[in-house]
């Protein structure tokens, strides 16, 4: 195999190396930003979540209270 042949071979490795790197930075560049947006998602819902808790401990202190 003429060197040449090998030179052009070792770079079109090199090349398609990088072009897999770069694929997967991107993957997980988005995977991240996702998993940030999940996780505030999440966090609003548990606020709505914990805001109906305390309403409803209000409502059932209030019952209690009544009863007494």
């Amino acid at each position: 195999m003429p060197p040449q042949e090998i030179e052009s071979k070792e770079a079109a490795a090199a090349a398609a190396e990088k072009h897999f790197k770069d694929e997967v930075q991107k993957l997980q560049d988005r995977y991240q930003a996702l998993s940030a947006e999940k996780d505030e998602a999440v966090k609003a819902a548990s606020v709505d979540s914990l805001m109906r808790a305390v309403v409803n401990a209000a409502g059932s202190s209030g019952a209690a209270k009544d009863e007494l």
